[in-house]
């Protein structure tokens, strides 16, 4: 078996294929990231005035009626590998306590759109297209390859097991998968490591290497998926066709339906949608009510429910979550702003009870507001554990995939006509 892995290594590396497919990931993930990385260092400096903007409502206010807070979430600095939910509503909440009106979300970013079909533009969506189209150039021919060359019967010639042929194939496969993605993450990390624009530590390296790993079981999926159907077909060609329709349903087909049969379950009632600011008869097209949100929450949970069908959305699912900029993460958001808003309605009334008179009346002779005590605004991050929880579901959906992929290869095989 080991005989096969390492002919198939080297059968690999060594063939013109690879290697332009390679260099097309390598300079894909080197462009992305240098552009992704002017993304992040814009939302940081849109942040930082979101801060500033807090901070001179706050200096400004003269009455407790009118003095309101906000929760800014920062620019997640692995949002590179994963937008995720970063910023599909908004990122910074108004906290108006009891009396500056309703919650309500703003956006002060975007994000580059990669295409109606990808979605956000990000790096785990570059890796995991082009290296699940690797992973299909080089297996689709694994078996269906030897065949026509008339070598495969030469190979059980001798007392070889089945099971061996098709290991060898996969692990041959899987390990040189990993050369290209291996060069990707160092790539990215060297980059990351060089620029002044962002500053990682220790627990973000962390995350990019449980990424890595996670991609690994990743392209095993398609390794697997390679191998199954080479031995399937007596031409390599019908091979490559069958790959190639099976890569665009999972990668395209199957997410983009999931989010259209989550739109017809849980559909929005227009009414919900974009709330009108006070004194306008038009909202802000960017400020978003939390019913709104809370629907469009339930219609997000319908379509990660379906993850399973697709290996793309399991893995995108683990990104996110390791990326915290998941679902979860972004509800975890909401949740501390809603906190903070009760804490700081109990706060204004504890004012008002020896000031009552500067509730909505302020004069030229008053002092300023008196706002100690004011609750404290920051935004707290999912831990690495938590994230490493979270991200499991994508993990085990992974992981089903190859398990039921490998008994299915092993068992077809067994009954494979050599001749």
């Amino acid at each position: 078996m080991w005989l096969i892995i390492k002919k198939r290594i080297l059968l690999n590396i060594f063939s013109l294929r690879f290697i332009i497919l390679t260099i097309l990931l390598v300079v894909c993930i080197s462009i992305g990231t240098l552009v992704l990385l002017g993304r992040y260092q814009m939302e940081k400096e849109l942040y930082e005035a979101a801060e500033d903007r807090a901070a001179t409502v706050r200096y400004y206010a003269r009455m407790y009626g009118q003095l309101h807070l906000y929760l800014n979430r920062p620019v997640e600095q692995l949002s590179l590998i994963s937008t995720g939910y970063t910023d599909e509503f908004g990122s910074s909440i108004k906290i108006p306590g009891e009396f500056a009106g309703r919650m309500s979300i703003t956006k002060y970013s975007s994000h580059y759109s990669l295409s109606p079909l990808f979605g956000y533009l990000d790096l785990g969506k570059i890796i995991a297209v082009l290296i699940s189209f690797i992973a299909i150039i080089i297996t689709y021919d694994s078996v269906t390859g030897q065949k026509e060359n008339r070598t495969l019967s030469l190979c059980f010639s001798h007392s070889l097991a089945r099971y061996k042929v098709i290991l060898g194939e996969y692990l041959g496969a899987i390990l040189t998968l990993i050369i290209p993605l291996l060069m990707s993450f160092i790539i990215l990390e060297l980059i990351l490591v060089s620029s002044r624009k962002i500053d990682l530590n220790a627990e973000d390296f962390l995350r990019l290497n449980f990424s890595f790993l996670l991609s690994v079981v990743f392209i095993s999926v398609f390794a697997l998926l390679g191998v199954s159907i080479s031995y399937l077909f007596h031409s390599s060609a019908n091979s490559l066709s069958l790959l190639l329709l099976l890569w665009i349903v999972l990668l395209l087909i199957i997410p983009n339906f999931s989010s259209y049969i989550a739109e017809r379950y849980h559909p929005i009632p227009e009414i919900e949608k974009p709330i009108i600011g006070e004194g306008s008869e038009k909202p802000p097209a960017n400020l978003w009510d939390m019913l709104y949100i809370n629907e469009k929450v339930q219609q997000y949970n319908v379509r990660n429910s379906l993850s399973f069908l697709s290996p793309f959305m399991a893995y995108q699912s683990g990104l996110e979550s390791l990326s915290n900029t998941s679902l979860p993460s972004y509800l975890k958001f909401i949740r501390q702003a809603q906190n903070l808003n009760e804490t700081f309605a109990l706060w204004q009334a504890e004012k008002l009870k020896t000031s009552p008179r500067r509730l909505m009346y302020w004069s030229t002779g008053d002092e300023p507001l008196d706002t100690s005590g004011i609750p404290h605004v920051e935004y707290k991050k999912s831990s690495l554990l938590a994230s490493l929880t979270e991200s499991l579901k994508g993990l085990v959906i992974l992981i089903s995939w190859n398990v039921i992929l490998l008994l299915l290869s092993l068992y077809n095989f067994n009954r494979y006509d050599l001749r």
